[in-house]
């Protein structure tokens, strides 16, 4: 299911949403950094690891809107939505956040698994 764009923007804008998201990030980064370097991608995703545990402004939403826009996050809000900000973030669970921030990963630190010959990562 799909959830309407004023949903994920109401999700995406809640403060305590996008507090969540930059913990979840946190928390991801703190396995990547820990990760074997020779995994695929490696570079790529402790540089972004880097920027996440050491983030300069920890009031911007961060990357609110991309974990928002999740299809699994989405549907969580919306079923959770009730015309009330709050509603939209009470509906989607911590492990729905990380796993989200799992999925984003590689498509935010720039690395695509498989591409440019390398091999298929985490």
């Amino acid at each position: 299911m799909t959830s309407p764009l004023l949903t994920q923007h109401v999700l995406a804008t809640h403060p305590t949403f996008q507090a969540r998201v930059r913990m979840a990030f946190s928390h991801v980064a703190r396995d990547v950094c820990a990760e074997d370097p020779t995994t695929a991608g490696h570079d790529l995703r402790y540089a972004l690891a880097r920027t996440a545990v050491n983030p300069s402004d920890l009031t911007s939403p961060g990357y609110a809107s991309a974990i928002a826009t999740n299809p699994a996050v989405a549907a969580a809000a919306q079923t959770a939505y009730d015309g009330t900000p709050d509603s939209t973030d009470s509906g989607v669970s911590d492990e729905l956040i990380v796993q989200a921030v799992r999925q984003v990963w590689n498509v935010l630190c720039g690395w695509v698994p498989g591409s440019n010959g390398q091999a298929e990562g985490p």
